[in-house]
């Protein structure tokens, strides 16, 4: 049976094919992802400021790592480097380059100012 996850604008911002299944993630499936790390970044950043033993942080700390997985695993990735993986292709989709290969391969040979640029867009994607 072929899945297909979130097809709703694959021409802008391309998609792929991987174990079977067809994929297209769009804003609002990669905004949520993103809302989900920021989320388990501000548990972790708790968690780590607070006063709780060790033996307790650990438990603490996988249990918060176990919620993002899930909540990745719901909005269709496998994993946080697949997220990752289709996050930075988006974003550099966005800046209208085809994909990551065609961005790194084009920054070397931009200006210093231009790549610092094109950083600081990828940054505030995250902010």
């Amino acid at each position: 049976m072929l899945k297909v996850h979130y097809v709703l604008t694959p021409l802008l911002y391309g998609g792929g094919s991987k174990d079977g299944i067809n994929y297209y993630m769009d804003l609002k499936t990669i905004t949520k992802g993103r809302e989900k790390v920021e989320a388990y970044r501000v548990s972790h950043k708790l968690l780590h400021s607070s006063a709780i033993p060790k033996e307790k942080l650990d438990v603490k700390h996988q249990a918060a790592m176990d919620k993002l997985l899930a909540d990745l695993r719901r909005l269709g990735w496998d994993s946080l480097n697949s997220f990752y993986t289709d996050s930075n292709l988006f974003n550099v989709q966005e800046m209208g380059y085809t994909d990551t290969a065609e961005y790194y391969a084009l920054k070397n040979t931009k200006t210093e100012l231009e790549q610092k640029a094109d950083n600081d867009i990828l940054i505030s994607k995250w902010n």
